[in-house]
């Protein structure tokens, strides 16, 4: 936290403190709430792998079959709550929301960090709360309900979520610091394989670090490329080997069945429209998880407006800051690149409000930047209005 001001830490400690309580609070709720809120069914079936490999019966879902269609790192995650549940199955559901809640928890720090490294603000510089975009993407990742929904879920989201942020910490602080030892590449590549072992799409933003550095140095950063890429194979090589020797296929089971046959177009652009609106005002989402689609279009073009508002203050920002939010712009590209593969290829639209979780995390420091210049131009105006009486 020595990153931070003294201001911007008080205001860390109290969000994280908001955290604590309420993701926590969710692991006392009712075995039937628990059975209708937040958690899906794919929760439930990583959660029963994770259990089988807390009771030695290897990665299954029903003690005797093996499977791969999980996001492996999380599952793993999972092991220690239902080793210590043992046989009371909703104990270690219960137990589960510890990782959960410190996963919310450090990404909430990690975004705060990113963003400094976005603002590249002297540590001792200041402004007010409602000023200081540090504070607003913590805020954001505090108080928002969909964000804390995607994170809470039961499953790998919240985890992708900080390893996402944390491998954009360590090459951002690189390039600020123009520091490319080999220790450093070494980091960053260990940090790219656990997220690929998060989720596999995050393949997409290893590519993107290599294309933005053969952009930025040219030849020169080849072999930096090279090195992080073996690395992050060499981390997520026992996956790819299981998958391989137990089921004759790179890809898991579940990715291979997602893109048997075509696709259902319609209802998948139908979810991506509505999670899409979801995402961009960041603080709300629409209540039906299939409104109409009048009532979907109206909703697109309000957010979309509040966007563009949002959009209008942000660049004002830019124009008058060091702000680089620009350093974001490849895995923005490579978050957008997923998302063809996921309407057009995949048949579960029900989890498109998932799959886009990257480019929401990176979306809302685009906001957190908009919503502190929207208070900076506020108080200007009312300094006018009190000069003028």
């Amino acid at each position: 936290m020595g990153s931070f001001t003294s201001l911007q830490r008080k205001y860390i400690y109290v969000l994280l403190a908001v955290i604590f309580v309420t993701r926590l609070a969710l692991a006392f709720r009712s075995d039937a709430n628990h059975g209708s809120r937040l958690f899906e069914d794919d929760s439930y079936y990583m959660m029963s792998c994770a259990r089988h490999l807390a009771l030695g019966d290897g990665l299954s879902a029903d003690g005797i079959h093996p499977t791969n269609g999980v996001q492996p790192l999380f599952v793993f995650a999972c092991v220690p709550a239902f080793f210590i549940a043992q046989a009371d199955r909703w104990l270690g559901v219960r137990l589960t929301f510890l990782p959960l809640t410190l996963f919310s928890m450090i990404s909430l720090v990690l975004a705060a960090l990113v963003m400094k490294e976005i603002l590249r603000t002297p540590k001792t510089d200041s402004p007010p709360p409602l000023r200081d975009p540090v504070i607003w993407i913590a805020a954001i990742y505090a108080l928002s309900y969909p964000l804390m929904a995607e994170m809470m879920n039961g499953l790998e989201t919240g985890l992708y979520t900080m390893l996402l942020l944390a491998t954009l910490l360590w090459y951002f602080r690189m390039i600020n610091a123009k520091d490319f030892s080999l220790r450093k590449e070494v980091m960053l590549g260990l940090l790219f394989g656990l997220l690929v072992l998060s989720r596999i799409d995050a393949l997409f933003f290893l590519a993107a670090f290599g294309l933005d550095q053969l952009v930025r140095y040219g030849r020169s950063s080849v072999a930096r490329v090279i090195v992080v890429g073996l690395i992050a194979l060499a981390v997520s090589a026992p996956w790819w080997i299981y998958n391989v020797v137990s089921f004759g296929n790179l890809l898991p089971t579940s990715g291979q069945a997602e893109t048997l046959g075509s696709a259902p177009l319609g209802l998948n652009l139908r979810f991506f429209f509505l999670a899409f609106a979801d995402l961009l005002t960041g603080f709300f989402s629409w209540p039906a998880r299939d409104p109409s689609i009048p009532v979907l279009l109206l909703w697109v073009i309000a957010s979309s407006f509040l966007v563009s508002l949002l959009l209008l203050y942000y660049m004002r920002l830019e124009k008058k800051s060091r702000l680089n939010l620009r350093m974001l712009m490849p895995f923005v590209l490579a978050a957008l690149a997923m998302l063809p593969v996921y309407v057009l290829r995949f048949h579960s639209y029900q989890f498109i409000h998932r799959y886009l979780q990257p480019f929401r995390i990176l979306w809302l420091f685009v906001l957190g930047c908009a919503l502190a210049s929207v208070a900076q131009t506020r108080t200007k105006s009312q300094r006018i209005l009190n000069g003028c009486k």
